[in-house]
């Protein structure tokens, strides 16, 4: 599978279509599976994607924290503007993020600490 069709799976799109609780279930399946999620949602749909980012990372008792949050605003075929907003979701650990991967050893073994 190629870069660019892996990184499509870390996508979520956030809508009023389906329950909270959807969402939850499908980012959670996705962060394990990559590490990362981003959701995406436009207009009223925004407030649902707060919900459900603040539950994956409640629910992940610490392994995944928001690393980042993306505004903007798109415009419409009929000249009216939509708020935009990206809310980026990654596994504590994962390399690039600047947290540990490994607990901390006392230098002698492999010992954890």
């Amino acid at each position: 599978m190629s870069e660019e069709a892996q990184g499509e799976k870390e996508y979520l799109a956030v809508t009023d279509q389906k329950p909270v609780s959807a969402y939850v279930i499908s980012g959670e399946v996705q962060l394990k599976a990559s590490g990362r999620l981003v959701l995406m949602a436009r207009g009223r749909s925004i407030n649902q994607a707060v919900d459900v980012a603040n539950m994956i990372v409640q629910r992940s008792e610490g392994s995944a924290e928001i690393s980042g949050v993306r505004i903007a605003s798109d415009r419409l075929p009929d000249g009216k503007y939509i708020s935009r907003m990206e809310i980026t979701i990654e596994r504590k650990g994962r390399p690039g993020t600047g947290h540990r991967l490994d607990a901390p050893t006392d230098g002698k073994t492999d010992k954890k600490i």
